[in-house]
């Protein structure tokens, strides 16, 4: 009997690896130079709802005022999306 699932093995993907952001809130000094430019990283969010909000906090490197935050992502009804903003250090 023939299947009518057709299954696909994309390259290039991997599995799923914790991301490193360092931990500041020691206050300690760093002594070494932040440099970082993915400066956060979630692959696995859920929001829901008409306007939902997301609050997100990271520490920063040592030079970045301005970020571009990108969100990527399947709605529930399977549509794809991807937003793109721009927003000031601290706001």
């Amino acid at each position: 009997m023939e299947s009518a699932v057709t299954t696909v093995d994309y390259e290039g993907y991997s599995i799923l690896k914790e991301f490193y952001a360092p931990d500041y809130s020691t206050g300690a000094e760093n002594q070494y130079t932040d440099y970082r430019l993915t400066l956060d990283w979630k692959p696995e969010l859920f929001i829901s709802g008409k306007k939902p909000v997301l609050p997100i906090s990271f520490y920063n490197n040592d030079r970045t005022k301005k970020f571009k935050v990108v969100a990527e992502g399947i709605t529930s009804t399977g549509k794809l999306l991807m937003i793109e903003r721009y927003v000031e250090a601290g706001n």
